[in-house]
């Protein structure tokens, strides 16, 4: 068949026009998207002792629902239960802490009396040997260390040294006593608003799945915080037995 004067093939009219900015649009996306995650990892850097302290929040509220909810059925109000639950554990860890200290002071004093007498022998030990290592410069720091546990007591010197090294321990116990209240406030206000932020979450999904997610969401949480419980309970006997048993 003849083709027509003038007429444009076929291949060339149906031919796609390529968009030479699709690669430059790519570029783009991908060069976004990095700044922004950059951008979202420096502000969790910022933030990050909030998010775990968060954390540490929930799972605490995680833990205690159980309790708390026990408590609600014999017609306890929430916020009364939640001080109650405060005061046992914090009671517990004071009762555990006096029954430790009486324990933990007999064993320093224990090895305070009896590591002169061992860092002696085993300097004596230790010259005698035929190993030059040992019998010189293993020797010498034996020898320092009973100096150490052999000084009388007297009046004691605090250097600058000592003040700066005892400053950061202050600032740790309190930074960690500052995380410890933090952290149950925000077990508290979890523990009474989680009703209403499950509503606000699960509101956000369609009506067809809200209850299935919320089912889900209760069982998890019912059997997360019954695991742990079990794991805290299971560790306060493993230690009880343990003190009671070396003590």
């Amino acid at each position: 068949m003849a083709s027509i004067p003038g007429a444009t093939p076929r291949s060339r009219m149906d031919a796609p026009t390529p968009d030479r900015n699709d690669d430059d649009r790519r570029l783009g996306l991908t060069a976004g998207s990095l700044f922004l995650v950059l951008v979202a990892f420096w502000i969790v850097t910022r933030i990050e002792a909030t998010i775990v302290l968060g954390l540490f929040g929930l799972l605490l509220g995680t833990i205690l629902e159980g309790p708390v909810r026990r408590l609600e059925e014999r017609h306890i109000p929430r916020p009364a239960g939640i001080a109650m639950i405060y005061a046992a554990i914090i009671g517990l860890l004071v009762l555990l802490v006096f029954l430790i200290i009486p324990v933990i002071r007999d064993e320093a004093n224990s090895f305070r009396e009896d590591i002169p007498g061992q860092l002696e022998n085993l300097e004596q030990e230790w010259r005698g040997s035929s190993n030059p290592l040992l019998s010189g410069t293993g020797a010498a720091l034996i020898d320092r260390a009973g100096n150490i546990f052999d000084t009388t007591d007297g009046d004691v010197d605090v250097s600058t040294d000592t003040v700066q090294n005892v400053i950061p321990v202050i600032s740790g116990i309190t930074t960690g006593i500052i995380g410890v209240v933090t952290t149950l406030v925000i077990t508290f206000y979890y523990l009474m608003e989680k009703a209403f932020i499950r509503k606000l979450v699960i509101a956000q999904l369609d009506p067809r799945r809200q209850p299935r997610v919320d089912k889900i969401w209760q069982d998890v949480e019912n059997k997360v915080g019954g695991w742990m419980r079990g794991q805290l309970l299971l560790m306060l006997i493993i230690g009880i037995i343990a003190t009671t048993s070396y003590g």
